[in-house]
């Protein structure tokens, strides 16, 4: 990350065999949104400023391959079944900067237990990056009184949707109107409670108590919307991460196996496909997409460490089974309609020069 005023997110995602999910960023459906489905740390929950942090169901423990699988059973997901990871992302470019493996006990954070298990894992990730000047943008499984208090102590400011009933949380008034915004103050920590479509709690040691004129128009008067200056900043910082991950869910390499570490293997390749695709365009300028740069480099690896494959006893080698015959004309490419043909085809050069049977099944 470079230095100065950038801002970053830690993201709570679920890995599942067919689909990537992250939390919904969206204020107006996120703020009391039930955490319930979370699974509880195998640490315990018996930290005074973590009694409404930690989620509730018990952890559930799989021994795969004699060690701990680190998978984890979220009934209210479609896939109930994945890798947890704790993820930080730069939200200027949507850059990965580190990442850490839920395990249960085992998961290798620094317990801090004034802050509890979920502020534990935000101070352990930036711990690199305190001091700095940065700003942190969170979901309210982290957001804490405690925790804004204890970066704004380290020159890091912070932002992000918090929890009604989190401990030293300020009270506010209920039965609020659309539209209504209420905020109280102290030590340099904002607390926010606006009404969108349902009471939305924020947090923010970065933020002014000021409306802003937003790009969403009431259907109803036919105007734009005016909210609270830190409800769009960390709309803005968090959707940028989502899409990010929705990319990388397009082009992803990962195949479906019953053994967790490979599903870990094929997600790292992608975090490192997604990553080299954000520094390409930071350094050059240009703005491929992820699916052609993918591709380019998946040609240029065939060009340099492609070899024939060995061929075995007197069998005549195959021409059909050489990768490097991608490198060149052959490689696969789209093929423009002609006049006469509109779905235009061109026989496969492997199948045309293989002097192998096509395998049946």
């Amino acid at each position: 990350m470079p230095r100065g005023l950038t801002s970053a997110q830690i993201e709570n995602i679920l890995y599942d065999d067919n689909v990537t999910e992250l939390g919904d960023s969206d204020l107006s459906e996120e703020d009391d949104k039930d955490d319930s489905d979370y699974i509880q740390s195998d640490r315990g929950s018996d930290d005074e400023n973590e009694s409404e942090s930690a989620p509730a169901h018990s952890s559930k423990k799989r021994k795969r391959d004699g060690g701990e699988s680190g998978l984890v059973y979220i009934p209210s997901k479609r896939h109930r079944f994945g890798l947890k990871l704790f993820v930080l992302c730069d939200c200027e470019t949507a850059f990965i900067l580190d990442m850490i493996l839920y395990t249960g006990a085992r998961t290798n954070i620094k317990e801090n237990k004034k802050l509890g298990i979920s502020g534990s894992v935000v101070s352990t990730m930036l711990e690199s990056y305190l001091g700095q000047g940065h700003i942190l943008f969170v979901d309210n499984w982290y957001t804490s009184p405690t925790l804004l208090h204890y970066l704004h102590e380290r020159m890091t400011g912070a932002c992000g949707t918090v929890k009604p009933n989190r401990k030293f949380m300020a009270k506010f008034p209920i039965g609020l109107q659309k539209g209504d915004v209420v905020h109280k103050q102290a030590n340099n920590i904002l607390a926010v409670k606006w009404k969108d479509k349902r009471d939305v709690h924020l947090l923010t040691s970065v933020h002014e108590p000021k409306l802003q004129t937003s790009e969403n128009i009431d259907h109803s008067t036919k105007t734009f919307i005016d909210k609270p200056e830190c409800v769009i900043v960390y709309n803005q910082n968090m959707r940028l991460v989502d899409k990010s991950d929705s990319m990388m869910s397009s082009v992803e390499c990962s195949r479906k196996t019953m053994k967790w570490y490979k599903k870990m293997f094929f997600h790292l390749i992608d975090c490192a496909v997604l990553n080299a695709h954000i520094l390409y365009q930071v350094k050059t300028g240009e703005k491929p997409t992820l699916h052609d740069f993918t591709r380019e480099v998946i040609r240029q690896l065939l060009e340099q460490y492609s070899e024939p494959l060995p061929t075995a006893g007197r069998r005549r080698a195959s021409h059909g089974d050489d990768p490097t015959r991608l490198t060149g004309r052959h490689f696969p490419k789209y093929i423009r309609p002609t006049a006469a043909k509109k779905n235009a085809q061109k026989p496969c050069h492997v199948c045309r020069t293989t002097t192998l049977r096509p395998k049946q099944r």
